[in-house]
């Protein structure tokens, strides 16, 4: 009998921590996280002590605002679109790295994880708070 409960709760933890290993990205960004590096254009932005973003459901607060965002998991790498511009995204365990086009018109998607000067594209990393 307690062989069986023994294996009982083997068996169900496992459950747990398949379905918690098999979590989608967006089920696993949500929460607030921390913005320990912002590059726009090539360039810095200092200053980033109070700096974070919330992601909830399809909305992402940052700064006053609130945008909403679409994820693509099935690209390497990912696609993240923040409203009408493009980016792509990679998140590994509680790290975030996000670059987007900020040029919504003329935009394309970025290729690599850099923000380069005289470009439009931004880089923030991010990390789980």
């Amino acid at each position: 009998m307690l062989a069986t409960g023994a294996v009982l709760v083997l068996v169900l933890t496992v459950d747990i921590l398949q379905r918690w290993l098999n979590r989608s990205d967006l089920e696993r960004i949500q929460g607030r996280w921390k913005v320990v590096s912002w590059v726009t254009a090539g360039r810095a932005v200092p200053h980033l002590e109070e700096r974070y973003c919330i992601f909830k459901g399809g909305k992402m607060q940052y700064l006053e605002g609130n945008e909403d965002y679409w994820l693509d998991e099935d690209h390497q790498p990912g696609r993240f679109d923040l409203g009408t511009r493009f980016g792509i995204y990679e998140l590994s365990g509680d790290s975030l790295r996000i670059c987007v086009d900020m040029d919504p018109m003329l935009g394309d998607r970025p290729t690599a994880f850099e923000s380069k000067p005289g470009s439009n594209y931004f880089l923030w990393v991010l990390q789980r708070e």
